[in-house]
């Protein structure tokens, strides 16, 4: 019993189950490594995985203080020239061309951290929306259980259409078919069996494994939670991206190169000036450090840098006008200097989504068209771009009706937070099993009979839920 102690807190160390092979192991071996069992964990097991191992999150990159936002603006050749001419402005009392050029500073800094903050803001609001649950075994019975609240020996159940909440190991399936796209970029669904694979075995053909952020678009399974959080395999890749140094934008490095000719323009200049004026036209060295001022400060553009603010938060208001989201303002720029993109097409360029457009009847001679978009149930059948007849609209019925009846899939209305909160902690009563019993031929035919009083609106809507 001692032993079977020290071995479970070896096991359980955030180390250790990360650098475990789960994918070589048979099943009974994986959960004697977790010590769980496939009624899963109770729940004061989990609760203290959970404090001991953390939540089952990625890191979100640390934000950008404001101190931070302030200096990216700040950090720009033409914005150090235009500070050093005003200080030496205000040197030499020229109070006009002082406020000047510190209001083009401010202007440029403000636009940009305020644009900057929104993005952030607009981001921070759209992660703070999503609460995802997932259905898992505590105490030997199903429970709904927050994502961010799974640990490592928790057993998870997964169904067509569930994202995978963590890295898991299948215990048992029937036909699991996973997009796995988010990690290998590979569309095409992936077979997965609980059978064990040897070990060293790349991720895409690890099929007893399956990842977060994954998809199920098919079949279901029993899986046990293996690791989370970052010492997932989307873990590591957000560790890795966190890693990346941020590189200059074209037109940052075009600006710079600009400012840094001019910088060193601006000092030939003022140096030549300022010796004319001494020695030529027998000024005082005041008088002339004043005129070789004023020239370097006619020749700064200082119009520039909030001429180009402007420009990029123009284009930054158009993508948002757009649904984009815009952090940082030369990225706007970025997007329009592309001349190539290389991307894979399902999940990136689309939602990855598929969903009926026509149904072909008689022989594939008559052609409905599915008005609508993506699950939305809103749409109608048409033909010819005209709605159909409730006759025709029954024919149709008549077609769809098999596809419903053997689709799992469900349409739910869009309900609030506080009633969601309410379903998850409410008792479900089930009704008699007399209920659930097979329809009689009578009941079908008597349900047939009312279904097809649905209008043409109605059947656009189950033609769109099949």
């Amino acid at each position: 019993f001692c032993g079977f102690l020290v071995e479970r807190a070896h096991v359980m160390d955030r180390a250790s189950l990360a650098a475990v092979q789960w994918y070589a192991l048979d099943v009974a071996t994986a959960l004697a490594q977790t010590g769980s069992s496939l009624t899963g964990l109770s729940k004061p097991d989990a609760a203290e995985r959970l404090a001991r191992l953390g939540p089952n999150r990625l890191t979100p990159a640390k934000p950008r203080t404001l101190l931070q936002m302030v200096w990216e603006q700040l950090y720009s050749i033409i914005t150090f020239i235009l500070i050093g001419a005003a200080v030496v402005a205000g040197i030499f009392s020229e109070f006009v061309e002082l406020g000047f050029i510190l209001a083009v500073i401010v202007a440029n800094v403000v636009i940009g951290v305020v644009q900057e903050g929104r993005a952030q803001a607009a981001t921070q609001a759209i992660a703070n929306m999503v609460t995802a649950d997932t259905l898992a075994l505590r105490n030997g019975r199903k429970t709904t259980v927050s994502v961010a609240e799974l640990v490592p020996g928790d057993v998870v159940l997964l169904t067509a259409g569930d994202r995978v909440p963590a890295d898991v190991r299948i215990l048992e399936a029937a036909a699991l078919r996973v997009v796995e796209s988010a990690l290998t970029g590979e569309s095409k669904a992936v077979e997965k069996t609980p059978g064990a694979v040897s070990a060293n075995t790349p991720v895409n053909d690890r099929t007893c494994m399956a990842f977060m952020g994954t998809f199920v678009v098919g079949g279901d399974a029993t899986a046990l939670v293996v690791t989370t959080g970052d010492d997932a395999e989307i873990g590591r890749i957000n560790t890795m991206v966190a890693g990346v140094k941020v590189v200059r934008t074209p037109l940052q490095k075009q600006i710079e190169h600009f400012g840094l000719v001019l910088s060193v323009g601006c000092i030939v200049v003022v140096v030549i000036v300022f010796l004319v004026a001494l020695l030529g036209r027998d000024m005082d060295v005041q008088d002339a450090l004043k005129v070789a001022v004023s020239v370097a400060v006619a020749l700064i553009p200082e119009g520039l840098p909030t001429v180009v603010t402007i420009t990029l938060a123009l284009g930054v208001q158009t993508l948002a006008r757009n649904n984009a989201i815009v952090r940082q303002l030369p990225a706007v720029e970025t997007l329009g200097a592309v001349t190539c993109i290389c991307s894979d097409k399902t999940g990136t360029l689309t939602r990855n989504e598929m969903t009926a457009v026509s149904v072909h009847a008689g022989a594939g001679d008559i052609v409905y068209q599915v008005t609508g978009t993506g699950f939305h149930p809103y749409g109608q059948l048409q033909r010819d771009q005209q709605p159909l007849a409730s006759a025709e609209a029954q024919t149709v019925r008549e077609l769809l009706l098999p596809a419903a009846l053997c689709n799992d899939a469900s349409l739910m209305p869009v309900i609030s937070a506080e009633v969601q909160t309410l379903m998850r902690v409410q008792s479900l009563h089930l009704p008699d099993r007399a209920a659930h019993s097979i329809p009689s031929a009578a009941q079908r035919a008597a349900s047939s009979a009312v279904a097809g009083s649905v209008d043409s609106d109605s059947t656009a809507v189950a033609a769109a839920a099949a």
